[in-house]
């Protein structure tokens, strides 16, 4: 995909992925474990690493159930959407 943002920190992030990208996502995707991804599931790393956002003072089994209810949703769009562009944007 491409990124279109600027160096401001306000400014808002914005991605396109064509088709042929949203293609190897759902590749790369699928390949993930996830049995193997849970066994490495540390939020004090996202923390320390300031990975936004702020959510890794949850409850560790709690955070794994909503990540993996919003990976799935995200999953599903894309398998929906295989033969579109998408356009994302963070504000």
């Amino acid at each position: 995909g491409v990124n279109l943002f600027s160096e401001d920190e306000d400014a808002d992030f914005i991605s396109f992925s064509g088709s042929e990208d949203i293609k190897r996502i759902l590749e790369t995707v699928n390949r993930i474990n996830i049995l193997e991804l849970r066994k490495t599931f540390e939020p004090s790393k996202f923390k320390e690493n300031e990975i936004y956002p702020n959510i890794w003072n949850e409850e560790k089994e709690l955070l794994w159930d909503e990540l993996m209810e919003a990976f799935h949703h995200l999953l599903g769009f894309y398998e929906k959407n295989m033969n579109s562009n998408v356009i994302v944007s963070i504000c």
